[in-house]
């Protein structure tokens, strides 16, 4: 129950978010048909899409330090997302990708980055 109402106060935010805004960087996806969904619903918003990537053992060192996420980090989960939930077309799909392979500042700047590149290429 707590989820549900979680998922529907997010749910609504974004939704808030694309009826207010002309543009929006969405990172997170889950599934392509969340990217057409939103490319659809909301065609006077310019979606990009954004992926951060980092290693297959980065990424499951990083996992296995999360106590909210523990036993996710193996194969098994990343095939499970690949093909069972369409994550792999998000990948391809994507505006910018940016290789988080270092520290927490430098993914900011990566992202600060991206965020200018998205900003001064605004028609």
């Amino acid at each position: 129950m707590v989820w549900q109402q979680w998922q529907f106060s997010v749910e609504k935010k974004i939704e808030k978010a694309l009826n207010k805004e002309t543009l929006v960087v969405i990172d997170g996806l889950y599934s392509f048909e969340e990217y057409e969904y939103l490319k659809k619903e909301f065609k006077d918003v310019k979606v990009v899409l954004l992926v951060l990537w980092a290693s297959k053992k980065l990424r499951y060192d990083r996992v296995g330090q999360r106590k909210d996420r523990k036993g996710l980090a193996n194969e098994e989960r990343d095939l499970n997302e690949i093909l069972k939930a369409n994550k792999g077309a998000t990948l391809a799909f994507a505006d910018y990708m940016v290789i988080n392979d270092g520290s927490l500042n430098d993914l900011h700047t990566k992202l600060e980055e991206v965020y200018r590149d998205v900003y001064y290429a605004l028609d």
